[in-house]
């Protein structure tokens, strides 16, 4: 049986029809981990930063309807990341490729209030109303959304641009929830990766200064490793299908150290005493 472990993790390697967010490893040969008690730390996590705010199949609020003074027509936004200004100017060349003008609807996001500000002109209105979820990204309420917006409209709510994302977690189920608490809950998680403010598309490597060790499930063999991302509230954290990679040291705990440490010197305590016999 091994004194220490070396966990290198690749979503590459995950099972078929797993996602790079939440994937299974499992090994050729089982870990033989034996009756000791374990532990772990997360060493490394290599990522891209890919998560979405706005996408049709993850999130239902990739669209909504525009009323150019004549005849309604839909605009659907790539799935993506998108500040204010970016989704202003996709809404905008879609505006213009349907051959109306695109200066007559404008999102404009205020620093000072956290709101976002929309304004039409000319007859144009917005229906942010279609059933899609996106006036909860920009800020709008129901009782906003209720009939087309027209004029100078302000959100009734804070622009919401990254979903209510505060945390992103780590979790894996090797984690003996008696030793990694989510407030007062027993969790899997292993780490939070802070990396918010990197900008979209960057390459993402979370190294840990120092480990911070975490007790393992007791199991005599370890034949697999789910890892998977989520926010603070618990939702999937996708980063489609961009590769993941964890590297995690396992070594049996403390506790079971001082115990074998204990059994050591009996042992030689006790064979002193009988050589003395």
């Amino acid at each position: 049986m091994a004194q220490s472990i070396l966990l290198n993790l690749s979503s590459d390697n995950r099972l078929p029809g797993e996602s790079t967010d939440d994937f299974t490893i499992k090994f050729n040969s089982p870990i033989n981990l034996g009756d000791n008690l374990w532990e772990m730390s997360i060493v490394s996590a290599n990522l891209w930063n890919s998560n979405p705010n706005i996408s049709g199949p993850l999130y239902n609020n990739d669209y909504f309807s525009y009323f150019n003074g004549a005849v309604n027509k839909v605009i659907t936004i790539p799935e993506g990341i998108y500040n204010v200004a970016q989704f202003n100017a996709e809404v905008q060349r879609q505006i213009a490729a349907n051959g109306d003008i695109a200066a007559n609807i404008v999102f404009a996001a205020n620093p000072s209030t956290l709101r976002v500000e929309l304004t039409t002109l000319a007859g144009y209105t917005v229906n942010l109303g279609t059933g899609s979820l996106l006036y909860e990204l920009l800020g709008f309420s129901l009782a906003q959304i209720a009939a087309p917006l027209g004029g100078f409209v302000v959100g009734a709510l804070r622009a919401n641009i990254n979903r209510g994302i505060n945390n992103i977690y780590l979790r894996s189920d090797l984690i003996d929830p008696a030793g990694s608490y989510d407030s007062k809950i027993g969790s899997d998680i292993l780490t939070d990766l802070s990396f918010q403010g990197r900008p979209p598309g960057s390459s993402i490597f979370a190294e840990k200064k120092y480990q911070m060790w975490i007790p393992v499930k007791r199991q005599q063999y370890l034949t697999s490793v789910r890892i998977r991302m989520t926010d603070q509230l618990g939702r999937q954290y996708s980063i489609r299908n961009e590769p993941l990679n964890v590297q995690i040291y396992m070594r049996p705990s403390k506790q079971e150290r001082n115990r074998k440490l204990f059994e050591n010197f009996a042992t030689g305590i006790k064979g002193q005493i009988q050589n003395l016999q």
